[in-house]
């Protein structure tokens, strides 16, 4: 309940600043799949859904809000059946454009781990670039989005019964579809 006020909170921040300097606030939903890990007992391709909230406060300039959930499989250490999980990401997101459709940037947060033996958090960081496919212009801009990152995320204990993962970070590939306006 407080998380979903604090989000709706930070919405009505982000419309309220639009409003008064006619700045673009931005949705975007998006699909993640980490293809690569960094530790060989997590299975490749984790995916999951994501939602990054946007504000414009220069032409090339964007802060945002990501909150995202990962579905992920353990390979057990000791053999037997793989365990699943997942975990939620809220972060802080900057990022800046190089050229007209390419852009760099950096989520800051944290994820939430809800294993079947612990829970968790822990502190997460993103390095990421990007593009924007077949933006329309108009007081509403709709887009496709590509993004490549490279997630540094390694907890402090293993958060599932088999137990030896604490390092989840590894390269991502996020698909996009979003609104600016």
């Amino acid at each position: 309940m407080r998380k979903n006020l604090i989000v709706v909170s930070l919405v009505a921040l982000f419309v309220s600043f639009a409003a008064v300097s006619f700045a673009e606030v931005g949705i975007q939903f998006r699909v993640p799949y980490q293809g690569v890990t960094s530790n060989s007992d997590v299975k490749s391709g984790s995916s999951g859904t994501s939602v990054l909230l946007t504000f414009d406060i220069d032409p090339s300039t964007t802060v945002g809000i990501l909150t995202e959930q990962i579905n992920y499989t353990e390979k057990p250490a000791a053999g037997g059946a793989d365990v699943a999980g997942k975990y939620n990401v809220n972060a802080i997101r900057v990022s800046k454009a190089i050229s007209e459709p390419v852009f760099v940037g950096i989520d800051l947060g944290t994820a939430s781990f809800s294993g079947p033996v612990s829970a968790q958090q822990a502190p997460l960081a993103d390095i990421l670039g990007g593009v924007k496919f077949l933006s329309s212009k108009g007081k509403i801009t709709s887009y496709l989005s590509v993004e490549v990152a490279y997630r540094l995320l390694t907890t402090s204990a293993a958060p599932t019964i088999a137990g030896g993962v604490t390092n989840f970070g590894g390269a991502f590939v996020s698909l996009g579809a979003g609104l600016t306006f």
